[in-house]
């Protein structure tokens, strides 16, 4: 698959006529007929004839790519908003089965379901509103099925923190988009580079691994200034008067659940 954003349509055309050329002496055998080329539309009709007789797909909207996607705004929103679907879907399954075996829903959450968006969040940018359905899905489905209550909004901010850091690892996905997105961006740097030149040689390591390790302390820097930042939210209610007409007052067994907590 091919995307055009910067390079000339003259310069993809030999590159396809020399992949043609070189390829079946080393063994490779081009086929056409899966290969796509996105496009603006203002470039399609000069496409389509550049490329006529190659059976070369052509298109302005976007093809899935490496289980991402590729191409306009509208095609990305569309893909996602399928994938959404889908996992709503399973989390709703998962947090039936859940009523009845909480630490199995639980582990399957923790450990495989929730790996399926990471991927979206580290390859497709400004997502975020896309993923609000699979996040009201977790909080108001999944989580009180785990634990049998409603979370608070502060209680949500705490069990979306790492296990090592108090919380339960049921992350929100529209609220840790953003940075996963940066985070990936920031790691693969050096490779985009590498690419970019064309150049064979691949990024050192030690780059590499002090990018990975930077991009590790900051994500950790940023969940413990949340972590305090929700810890005091949490204590707030501790500070309150108990009246009741304005409905700050708790019974016993909210009062001894929020002291659990």
């Amino acid at each position: 698959m091919m995307l055009l954003e910067q390079d000339p349509l003259e310069e993809a055309k030999q590159w396809w006529d020399e992949l043609r050329e070189a390829g079946p002496p080393l063994g490779y055998y081009p086929n056409s007929k899966k290969c796509w080329l996105v496009v603006k539309q203002e470039k399609e009709g000069r496409a389509k004839e550049m490329f006529a007789g190659t059976c070369i797909n052509i298109t302005t909207e976007g093809r899935k790519h490496l289980g991402a996607a590729l191409g306009s705004r509208s095609y990305l929103e569309q893909y996602v908003g399928g994938k959404v679907e889908d996992w709503v879907g399973e989390v709703t399954r998962l947090a039936e089965f859940a009523r009845s075996q909480p630490q199995a829903s639980y582990a399957a959450f923790t450990f495989g379901l929730r790996h399926q968006w990471t991927y979206f969040m580290r390859t497709l940018p400004d997502i975020e509103n896309l993923l609000q359905l699979l996040e009201r899905a977790i909080s108001d489905v999944l989580i009180p099925s785990l634990i049998l209550r409603n979370c608070s909004e502060a209680e949500r901010d705490l069990v979306a923190l790492p296990v090592r850091m108090g919380g339960l690892g049921l992350i929100n996905p529209s609220d840790s988009a953003d940075a996963e997105y940066s985070a990936s961006i920031r790691v693969i740097a050096p490779l985009v580079s590498k690419i970019e030149a064309q150049s064979h040689e691949t990024p050192e390591e030690a780059e590499v691994q002090r990018l990975v390790y930077a991009t590790r302390k900051e994500k950790d820097d940023g969940l413990r200034e949340e972590l305090e930042e929700v810890k005091a939210m949490l204590a707030n209610w501790l500070t309150v008067i108990p009246l009741k007409d304005m409905d700050f007052d708790l019974n016993k067994r909210e009062f001894r659940d929020v002291a659990r907590l």
